[in-house]
């Protein structure tokens, strides 16, 4: 049997009914009961506020308006979208903008480096220039003792570029374990 909607005039078929002998209109999603046998529209079923709500609405959690006015809900919702979409683009530009960068393991492999380029030099005129040799084994030394916390802390930091400060750790390791102290071996067996 096929009836009316009352609400909005689309066509029910009232064969496939539920147990209580009601349907669902396709158009608007009111709860219908199958007419009597008189021809005519079927009629509403009652229904409280809330189970209407959730009848006329299969997607209550999208745009649905509970009570008041609808416009301001919607408004306020695409207001929280609008800012949670400003929120990850800054978010985003942030950790772009952080990520390229990491000072601290820039700034401990440039003093390692610097450590190391001394230590070498030392060792090299190490023959010739006994008080250079010194000077530049206790300044690389110093160098490395600074350079090298930099360069842990650099490589530790979570998402941030690391190669700089992983080569700084490496070469303040070298110098403070083997470079300093065989420079300062050598130096002291020196006549």
């Amino acid at each position: 049997m096929t009836a009316r909607c009352p609400r909005c005039s689309t066509p029910v078929d009232f064969t496939a009914l539920a147990a209580d002998g009601r349907a669902y209109c396709p158009g608007c999603q009111t709860r219908l009961k199958m007419p009597s046998a008189a021809v005519g529209p079927a009629a509403p079923f009652p229904l409280d506020d809330a189970e209407q709500l959730a009848v006329a609405d299969p997607t209550p959690q999208l745009l649905a308006p509970v009570r008041g006015e609808p416009h301001e809900l919607v408004r306020e919702q695409v207001e929280d979208l609008r800012d949670r979409r400003e929120d990850r683009r800054e978010r985003r530009h942030y950790d772009r903008e952080d990520r390229v960068s990491n000072p601290l393991g820039v700034a401990g492999a440039a003093v390692t480096g610097t450590a190391l380029l001394l230590v070498v030099s030392g060792a090299l005129f190490a023959g010739n220039l006994k008080v250079y040799s010194w000077f530049a084994a206790i300044l690389g030394l110093m160098l490395t003792l600074l350079g090298l916390p930099l360069s842990i802390v650099g490589s530790l930091r979570p998402g941030r570029q690391r190669a700089f400060a992983i080569a700084g750790a490496a070469a303040g390791g070298l110098l403070l374990l083997v470079l300093v102290p065989a420079l300062m071996m050598y130096l002291t067996n020196l006549k």
